[in-house]
């Protein structure tokens, strides 16, 4: 797939005023801590020093404490404990780094406000374990970063969040009539804004200047299914976790192993992954 073709043309096909209807709505909504946009610009230039990265997490220490936290827990299986920002960066690894500054930003995001909190707290719930199961059906395919797919996964809602705050009775209704199976979901979306998560998502993470391939993961989640594809592996990772009870609504067992004849993420092994993640973040 030629992801920045395929993005283009995505938004090239949708009619102008709509997809400045989305744009502007998307300009509207909370930009993400500078420190983000910072950490990517750094992660993604191959001359940044280590000591470069350590200095800007440094500078919120909030950040720095999460990533410390979860730098230390099993879910990155260190064998001995990191005890400075420093030592973070160089035994995780820039990718590594990345994501976690992006999870907490996202955290942040979903529960800066206490509106619908029961709703923010489910739609985090689902995020995360996208998130983890990405994550590990990366680590078994090994046809994408771990952490790229990590990324993508918790990324690949951010619509949902934008239209729960711009139009917040209008996505309750949708949530509440939504049936056990995506495509009713993103029908009904259609129905109440003219356009899907999806897409507002997509526009979201190209305006935070993410790249191609993580805003192609967004906005095709729900449309591709081979998995040596970054949205083909959101797209299992989101059926495989929805199948357990993590979403607002769930797929059959059925609708993600047809996806694949073999299950490629271990059950147990992702519930205990995803119980330490919810930990580290509801204690921070």
């Amino acid at each position: 797939m030629k992801t920045a073709e395929t993005i283009q043309e995505l938004f090239t096909a949708i009619e102008d005023d709509l997809l400045d209807q989305v744009v502007r709505m998307t300009e509207e909504f909370p930009a993400p801590p500078s420190i983000l946009n910072r950490i990517l610009e750094l992660t993604n230039d191959p001359t940044t020093q280590v000591e470069q990265v350590a200095e800007v997490l440094a500078t919120e220490p909030a950040v720095a404490a999460k990533v410390l936290k979860q730098s230390n827990s099993a879910f990155y299986g260190r064998s001995r404990r990191i005890s400075s920002i420093h030592d973070a960066v160089v035994m995780l690894g820039f990718h590594t780094i990345r994501s976690l500054v992006v999870a907490t930003a996202a955290h942040s995001l979903y529960f800066r406000c206490q509106e619908a909190s029961e709703l923010r707290h489910k739609m985090w719930e689902h995020s995360l374990a996208t998130a983890i199961a990405c994550r590990l059906l990366a680590q078994t395919l090994k046809n994408v970063n771990p952490e790229v797919a990590y990324i993508a996964g918790l990324l690949h809602d951010a619509g949902k969040l934008v239209l729960l705050e711009r139009w917040p009775e209008h996505f309750i209704r949708v949530v509440e009539r939504q049936k056990d199976d995506s495509i009713a979901s993103l029908k009904l979306e259609l129905e109440q804004f003219g356009f899907t998560h999806a897409l507002v998502g997509a526009v979201l993470i190209d305006r935070w200047l993410f790249p191609q391939p993580l805003v192609a993961a967004v906005a095709l989640h729900h449309e591709v299914d081979h998995l040596h594809e970054l949205p083909g592996m959101v797209h299992y990772a989101n059926r495989y976790v929805s199948s357990l009870g993590y979403n607002l609504h769930t797929y059959s067992r059925d609708s993600w192993q047809s996806i694949s004849e073999e299950p490629l993420i271990q059950r147990d092994h992702f519930e205990t992954v995803l119980s330490e993640q919810k930990a580290l973040f509801e204690s921070a």
